[in-house]
């Protein structure tokens, strides 16, 4: 097995231990799962989860170049997220 390291900011790395806490497993075995598993497929007609979400946010962003603010990346994402799923 190989050894990987990388940095995580403060509000993933709590996330992370809160999520490994509750599930009862360690912290590295909970992020070595979350590496290998598939992500899971959206099927039409669910609203897509936080992780989804915030995938959109990032492709959208890259798309554009950075050429407008992440807020207001985020608030269009939401919008036509609520217009297509509300």
């Amino acid at each position: 097995m190989r050894t990987v390291k990388f940095s995580l900011d403060e509000n993933e790395f709590r996330t992370l231990t809160e999520q490994a806490t509750r599930l009862g497993v360690h912290r590295s075995e909970l992020i070595r799962t979350k590496l290998t598993q598939e992500p899971a497929k959206r099927t039409a007609g669910t609203k897509p989860t936080v992780a989804q979400y915030l995938d959109i946010v990032s492709a959208v962003q890259k798309r554009m170049g950075n050429s407008i603010a992440p807020s207001q990346v985020e608030q269009c994402v939401a919008v036509a997220i609520q217009c297509l799923y509300a």
